[in-house]
Formats: structure tokens, C-alpha cells, sequence
């Protein structure tokens, strides 16, 4: 298999993958909160909670920084690179 058709593979396989995630394993930051519920109540909510949201937030904007290395070596594919990040 030449490195294009691999790449193509991956990226197929991973198409695939990512799609069914999204719509069976994953939830959605628009559609799984309910944000009208939550509507003024940061008065009264947990100091916990509030900190495990802020910490999971935190982690999960500085994912790219974790991954830069190893992304690096998979420059130029795109289904290998997302596979390795999801």
C-alpha cells in the first residue's frame, strides 16, 4: 500500500470512528447541558463542582500542547494525527 493510500485508509477509518462518537459516546456542550436550568444560579452553586468544571476546561484547552510532540511526527496524515488526539 503506497503512503497516500495509507494516509486515505486512516483517514476513512477515522471519518468513521469519529462519527459514530459523536453521535453515541461523547456528549455536546450545546445540546447535553441544560443551560436554561443553570441560568443564575452561579449564586448558589457548588464551590466543588465549579472547580472540577473550571479544572476540566483548563485541561482541555491545553490538549494541543500535550499532543504538539507527537502530532509532529504525524504531520501530513490527518486520519493517523486525529486518531492520536481523540
Amino acid at each position: 500500500m503506497t503512503g497516500r493510500a495509507l494516509r486515505e485508509a486512516f483517514h476513512r477509518e477515522f471519518m468513521t470512528f469519529f462519527e459514530r462518537a459523536e453521535r453515541t459516546r461523547r456528549w455536546n456542550v450545546f445540546t447535553d447541558i441544560a443551560w436554561d436550568r443553570l441560568a443564575g444560579s452561579a449564586q448558589t452553586a457548588d464551590p466543588r463542582l465549579v472547580r472540577c468544571a473550571e479544572t476540566f476546561c483548563g485541561v482541555e484547552m491545553y490538549l494541543p500542547d500535550y499532543l504538539r510532540a507527537h502530532l509532529d511526527l504525524m504531520r501530513g496524515d490527518y486520519g493517523r494525527a486525529w486518531f492520536a488526539a481523540n
